[in-house]
């Protein structure tokens, strides 16, 4: 209702992976309430508008960097924000990520890997900030990063008979467990297509996004990967990683190499099984 006032200059703004095709059962749907002033007590008023709508639904109101509140409705997951200003630099980053994504939603191999990867990396526990890893964004941008780079030699030959997705999983999954072999914090992933472009060497780029890493107890988060943001210059995506989860990180990319290389008609269910990685 509020949103219907003044002039009716309020909106909501879908985003996240829902708007390009990169969703699976079970993803939350990702809204921004985006108004041009901030609406007093957002997230209590809130909270009361949904139990009087619907009393069996619940509220989650997390207190992150930028506040959140998770909605569930009807079975449905919806995290909702609140940005006022037209200005507003996290919501036009939101705009910005998915029109950029949007690039890919009618390339039906990078969308299925996609939720194959989300999929696989929730089912080995590696799927969460929370936890020192990757949210769905930087595996988005680490597979799109494998997408657009030049296959090998080999896969340009026709060799090894593989089907788009299994081809483009597999090339993903060795790419990052090689990088990440034995811990070595120095993988930098540049997204395809994006406004922030690499600088002339990988060192230069390390320096730049280890410059605002928050590691108060001394773990590596931070400067343990590099995910550069496609559009926000200083910004690591990975920045929650460290020197501990940086080594189930690799260890999970291997055993998903593994399973890929090995084939069999169950390969894609083996990596969305739970299982333990340490």
């Amino acid at each position: 209702e509020e949103l219907r006032g003044g002039g009716g200059a309020g909106r909501l703004e879908v985003f996240g992976s829902w708007t390009y095709n990169m969703w699976v059962v079970g993803s939350d749907i990702d809204v921004n309430v985006r108004t041009p002033e901030r609406i007093g007590r957002f997230f209590p008023r809130l909270k009361a508008a949904v139990a009087a709508r619907d009393p069996q639904a619940t509220v989650e109101v997390v207190q992150a960097q930028v506040p959140l509140a998770r909605v569930c409705v009807q079975g449905l997951h919806i995290d909702v924000t609140h940005e006022p200003g037209d200005e507003n630099y996290v919501a036009a980053h939101h705009v910005q990520v998915r029109e950029w994504a949007r690039r890919w939603q009618g390339d039906e191999v990078v969308c299925c890997c996609m939720r194959i990867v989300k999929l696989w990396a929730t089912s080995r526990d590696v799927h969460s900030p929370r936890n020192h890893t990757l949210n769905s964004m930087g595996y988005m941008l680490m597979l799109l990063a494998v997408a657009a780079a030049p296959p090998p030699a080999a896969a340009c030959a026709g060799e090894g008979g593989l089907d788009p997705v299994s081809d483009l999983l597999t090339r993903f999954f060795a790419t990052y467990a090689a990088s990440l072999k034995q811990g070595v914090p120095r993988t930098v992933v540049h997204a395809p297509h994006a406004e922030v472009h690499p600088p002339p060497s990988r060192e230069a780029d390390v320096y730049r996004l280890s410059q605002h890493a928050r590691d108060p107890d001394g773990s590596g988060s931070g400067t343990a990967m590099f995910v550069q943001d496609p559009f926000l210059e200083d910004i690591n995506v990975a920045r929650f990683v460290n020197a501990r989860s940086l080594r189930r990180l690799w260890a999970a990319f291997s055993d998903a190499l593994g399973i890929m290389q090995a084939g069999g008609e169950d390969a894609y269910q083996q990596l969305v099984r739970r299982k333990k990685i340490r």
